[in-house]
C-alpha cells in the first residue's frame, strides 16, 4: 500500500469512518502482536497488549500530527501497553506463535537445537485434535483473524475464541515438555508408522496394500519416502513389472494415460462453447500468470521410475525458475479427479481416504477440465492470500455470484481450502499453501490452485456442464489402438 493511500486511512479513521480503522488494523495487526510478545514473551498477553494498543492509537489518533507515521507512533504505544501488562500479570505460561518458534528458548542454545525446537513445535501443531489445529493454523499461520475464522468455518465467533483456547493450552504444555527434553508423542502417528515399517518388511496383498496408503496419505507430515519404499517393494504393479513383458506394457500405457490426459479438448479453446468462454475470461484476469506446457513423457517417466525403484524427480513439472528459487506465476491446462458418492455430492481421493468411505474409481471417477494456477514467492505466502486471489478472481469473472469457502486437506498442502458456487456441485477450486518439497531452494514458499472449468462455465453462463466419466479414459488407455 502507498504512503498516499496510508494517510488518508488515517485520516478517515480519525473521523470515525470504521473502514478505516478496520484496514489499519488489518495493516498493523501482526506487526503490534509481535513487538507487543517481544516484550512479553507470552502470547496471550502480547494479543492483550495489542489490542489495547489499537484502542489507544483510534481514540486518540487526532493526536497523531504526521499520518505518514502512524506505524512507529502505535510502536511506540504497543511498547509502553506490554510492559505494562508485563508487570501487572504473569507470563510464566508462554504458548509459542509460528513467527516465534526459533526463538523460545534463551540462554546458550546452538541453531541446530532451535530448528528441533521448532520442528517439534510444528509437530505439535500437527498432532493436535483436528478442529482444533484447524483455528491455531488459521489464527497463527495464515494470517486469518478470528472474525474472519468465524466466517471462514461458518461458526460462532466464541467457538473460534473457545478453540484457539483449546489449542494454545495443548501447545503450552507440548512447548513445557520440549524445553525440558521430552518430546510430546502422537501415539496414532507411531502406531501407522509401525504399520507401515511392518508392510514395507512382511508385505501382504492388494486390499492390504491399500489400506496401509490410505491410512499413510491421512498422516500430517505424509512419510513420502517410506511410501516410496513401499510403492517399489510392495504394490501390485511394482510385483508385475518384474517380468519384462508387463514392464513395457506399462510403459507404454504410463505415456499414453500421460498423453491421453494432457490433450485440451476442444471446448476448451472453443470460444463459442461456455467452458471456452470461461477460459478467456480467467486467463484475461489473471494477466500476471504465463502460460506454460508440462513435460508429459517425463511425468510418464517419473511414474514408472516411482513403481519400479521409488524414486521420481522432484523438480520434474515444476514451471521453469522454480528449482533456483525465481519467483513466478503460471498458469496450464490441467484436469482434476472427482468420486460420485452415493448421495450425488463429489469429494476428491484424499478426502475419501479421509472419510473412510468405499467408492469404485472406476464405476464412480468423475474427470473435471481444469487451470492449475502455481506461484513462487520468496516471502511467506498464507492461505489467506489464496483466499484473497479467487475472491478477487470471482469479482471480475463472475460479479455477485454467492460463493463460499471450506478447509481443504490433502498431504501436498500445509493448508488449504475449497471454494464453492453456491447452487452448483461441481468445486470452483481447490488448493494452498505446500509443504516444501526436495529441490526448492530455502526461504521460498509455493502455492497453488486447480480451477474447476465446468463450475466456472456454469457460473458465467447458467448453462449446466456434464463432467467426463473416468471409465471411457481408462478403456482407451488399455486399448491396443
Amino acid at each position: 500500500m502507498d504512503k498516499n493511500t496510508q494517510n488518508n486511512l488515517v485520516i478517515k479513521a480519525g473521523k470515525g469512518d470504521q473502514n478505516a480503522i478496520g484496514e489499519l488494523f488489518k495493516l498493523y495487526w501482526r506487526a503490534a502482536r509481535a513487538a507487543a510478545f517481544g516484550v512479553t514473551g507470552n502470547i496471550e498477553l502480547a494479543e492483550d497488549a495489542a489490542s489495547e494498543a489499537f484502542y489507544t492509537a483510534i481514540t486518540n489518533i487526532e493526536d497523531l500530527l504526521d499520518t505518514g507515521k502512524f506505524g512507529p507512533w502505535l510502536y511506540t504505544i504497543v511498547i509502553r501497553s506490554a510492559k505494562h501488562i508485563k508487570n501487572s500479570k504473569s507470563s510464566n505460561n508462554a504458548v509459542i506463535q509460528g513467527k516465534f518458534f526459533e526463538n523460545i528458548a534463551s540462554g546458550d542454545i546452538s541453531d541446530l537445537e532451535k530448528g528441533e525446537i521448532a520442528f517439534l513445535l510444528r509437530q505439535a501443531v500437527g498432532d493436535l485434535q483436528d478442529i482444533l489445529r484447524e483455528a491455531i493454523s488459521l489464527y497463527y499461520f495464515e494470517g486469518y483473524n478470528i472474525e474472519q475464522i468465524s466466517d471462514f468455518l461458518d461458526i460462532p465467533i466464541g467457538t473460534v475464541k473457545r478453540r484457539l483456547h483449546d489449542g494454545r493450552n495443548v501447545l503450552r504444555e507440548s512447548a513445557q515438555k520440549i524445553l525440558k527434553g521430552k518430546k510430546p508423542m502422537n501415539n496414532k502417528r507411531q502406531q501407522t508408522l509401525i504399520l507401515l515399517n511392518d508392510f514395507l518388511e512382511k508385505g501382504g496383498d492388494s486390499d492390504d496394500f491399500r489400506k496401509v496408503m490410505r491410512q499413510a496419505m491421512t498422516l500430517r507430515p505424509v512419510p513420502y519416502e517410506l511410501l516410496r519404499k513401499i510403492f517399489s517393494k510392495h504394490s501390485p504393479i511394482a510385483k508385475k513389472l518384474t517380468d519384462p513383458e508387463e514392464r513395457k506394457k506399462y510403459e507404454l500405457r504410463a505415456h499414453k494415460a500421460m498423453e491421453i490426459f494432457s490433450k485440451i479438448p476442444q471446448k476448451v479453446t472453443d470460444l463459442n462453447h461456455p467452458v471456452g468462454k470461461a477460459v478467456i475470461a480467467i486467463k484475461s484476469a489473471l494477466p500476471e500468470f504465463k502460460e506454460r506446457t508440462v513435460d508429459t513423457n517425463a511425468l510418464a517417466e517419473n511414474i514408472i521410475k516411482l513403481h519400479t525403484a521409488g524414486e521420481v524427480n522432484s523438480s520434474l513439472g515444476l514451471p521453469p525458475g522454480f528449482a533456483e528459487g525465481i519467483p513466478g506465476s503460471f498458469i496450464s491446462f490441467s484436469r482434476g479427479l472427482f468420486l460420485e458418492k452415493e448421495d450425488g455430492s463429489l469429494c476428491t481421493m484424499y478426502e475419501l481416504d479421509q472419510q473412510n468411505d468405499e467408492v469404485s474409481i472406476r464405476e464412480n471417477g468423475l474427470i473435471s477440465e481444469a487451470l492449475h494456477l502455481i506461484w513462487l514467492r520468496t516471502e511467506t505466502i498464507e492461505l489467506h492470500s489464496v483466499e484473497e486471489l479467487l475472491r478477487d478472481l470471482c469479482d471480475k469473472v463472475v460479479p455477485n455470484l454467492k460463493f463460499n469457502f471450506s478447509p481443504y486437506t490433502e498431504p501436498r498442502f500445509c493448508s488449504g481450502l475449497r471454494m464453492r458456487f453456491d447452487g452448483i456441485a461441481v468445486p470452483a477450486a481447490t488448493g494452498g499453501v505446500h509443504f516444501l518439497w526436495p529441490g526448492l531452494p530455502d526461504g521460498v514458499s509455493v502455492a497453488s490452485v486447480v480451477l474447476y472449468l465446468e463450475a466456472w462455465a456454469f457460473a458465467q453462463s447458467g448453462q449446466h456442464i456434464e463432467l467426463e466419466r473416468l471409465e471411457p479414459f481408462l478403456k482407451k488407455i488399455r486399448s491396443d489402438g
